[in-house]
């Protein structure tokens, strides 16, 4: 049987950085630490680039750099974005894809630049799979170098015996403290601690136990992923609200080619997702040239339906409409470089397999389960849409929030799951504020873009123009996305 400070189940992401983060902090030394995963990766060689992508922050970058992962990543599995196109275009595609010189933007863009903020990158994006697996290879150094407060065990949870289960109190005979938990293991291991910190995920075994409460919200959509050869470098996230939903490309690092590769996030119906799972990969490379296709003459579709010939319906809001369009969209590029806009560059081959997922938003009330000892981390405790490329730095910012509350208590001598989760308080407040936050925002923009009624479309493109010259707004987006 182990007898641990902090027992953290599940080294995905945010369990391996919680991991690494409370056992690089000075004042928790002194902790035992296990983390128990179901295949804990190897870190003999670096492997193949994965189809799930991480868009990394500025400060979940920082947050990495500080807990010594980021330097175990290797230069060139790392790609960076320095502006992100987002546009909106509801009316019918081109039927060819776009070249790759800048043009004017279609109308319903908004861009963001790194310069707007004051920094060299938006963002970073990396392959989950080395991510994880540098972080592993951060954890191996600490245990190579003789910390013996850090364990690593293979293995998953079956069952979660707490006080209120039974007469007999789980409390280690040298300790004096309130009954500690056992978890056994489907080996037939058992563990006590202090403290659990699920970081299993949104299907969380340990939260489930727990019979926290969990709401979950299904957008009745899915998203298809897949690596793609492109004709050309990019250092730009790109994003297309569609009828069916957001399709992004993003820069990706990989040693599967030495073409230039973008990650494809296509958020869809089920129905069509299923399609494009099985369309060969000539069909699926021109369905996603025809979906990201930009042409010059698509403003002059978007203008002219605010004339339909046909249509005599509110011609007043049409013509101010119209209006509006006019004084927020410049007749050329030249009259705002911010609209220089060039289009993704056309794929060429698909490399390797695709996957798919389905999109759901949940959310617990209660990261800190008081009466259980337990507290609940990352998608075990938040799961959001992905349009924004927001779940992983959500995760890493309630790592990071967690680690300080660990090592705080653990420096006055508190007990970590004691005091009716008192240590811990100050991580769930800071938290459920944040991640609320950031769940609404993501879950409106969903809502806001899956709105098909033609008026409606068209007031949305042209709020889409104006934000992009509020500047002072532009920025506060960007900072919130940090």
């Amino acid at each position: 049987m182990f007898n641990v400070d902090l027992l953290i189940i599940g080294g995905g992401l945010v369990g391996a950085s919680l991991a690494t983060a409370v056992r690089s902090h000075p004042l928790a030394k002194d902790l035992r630490i296990l983390l128990v995963d179901p295949s804990p990766p190897s870190t003999q060689s670096w492997p193949p680039t994965s189809l799930r992508t991480s868009t990394i922050s500025p400060s979940s970058k920082m947050f990495l750099d500080d807990i010594g992962v980021w330097d175990r990543i290797p230069v060139d599995r790392i790609a960076v974005f320095d502006r992100m196109f987002v546009w909106d275009h509801p009316y019918p595609l081109p039927a060819t894809p776009s070249n790759t010189e800048v043009s004017k933007a279609p109308a319903g863009t908004i861009v963001f630049d790194a310069n707007d903020i004051e920094q060299d990158h938006l963002g970073y994006v990396l392959d989950n799979d080395t991510l994880r697996n540098a972080m592993f290879r951060r954890i191996g150094d600490i245990v190579g170098g003789g910390s013996q407060g850090l364990q690593v065990i293979q293995g998953s949870v079956k069952t979660i015996k707490f006080v209120d289960d039974e007469s007999e109190s789980h409390v280690p005979e040298e300790e004096d403290s309130a009954p500690w938990p056992v978890v056994e293991l489907e080996s037939g291991e058992t563990i006590q601690c202090r403290l659990i910190a699920a970081c299993d995920g949104s299907r969380s075994r340990v939260r489930t136990i727990c019979g926290a409460d969990w709401f979950q919200y299904g957008y009745g959509q899915n998203a298809v992923v897949a690596n793609v050869e492109l004709k050309d470098i990019i250092t730009t996230a790109y994003q297309r609200f569609v009828p069916t939903g957001p399709v992004a490309v993003l820069p990706v690092s990989t040693e599967d080619t030495l073409a230039p590769v973008g990650n494809v996030i296509w958020t869809t119906t089920p129905a069509e997702a299923r399609a494009l799972m099985a369309a060969d990969e000539t069909d699926f490379i021109n369905e996603l040239n025809i979906v990201l296709a930009a042409h010059e003459d698509e403003d002059q579709v978007f203008a002219s339906s605010f004339y339909p010939p046909e249509s005599d319906q509110n011609p007043a809001l049409w013509r101010l409409v119209a209006k509006g369009l006019q004084v927020v969209l410049p007749k050329s590029a030249a009259e705002n470089k911010v609209l220089n806009f060039i289009p993704p560059p056309e794929a060429t081959r698909v490399i390797g397999k695709r996957g798919q997922f389905p999109l759901t938003l949940g959310h617990s009330p209660q990261y800190v389960l008081r009466k259980k000892r337990t507290v609940l981390v990352g998608d075990a405790a938040h799961s959001v849409h992905p349009l924004a490329g927001q779940g992983v730095n959500l995760g890493f910012a309630d790592a990071q929030s967690l680690a300080d509350c660990i090592a705080s208590a653990a420096g006055t001598g508190r007990d970590l799951g004691g005091e009716n989760g008192a240590p811990l308080m100050r991580y769930q407040s800071e938290r459920i504020t944040s991640n609320l936050g950031m769940i609404g925002v993501l879950h409106g923009l969903q809502r806001v873009f899956g709105v098909q009624n033609p008026t409606f479309r068209d007031f949305r493109r042209v709020g889409i123009s104006a934000l992009n010259f509020a500047n002072p707004l532009k920025k506060i987006i960007l900072r919130a996305m940090r």
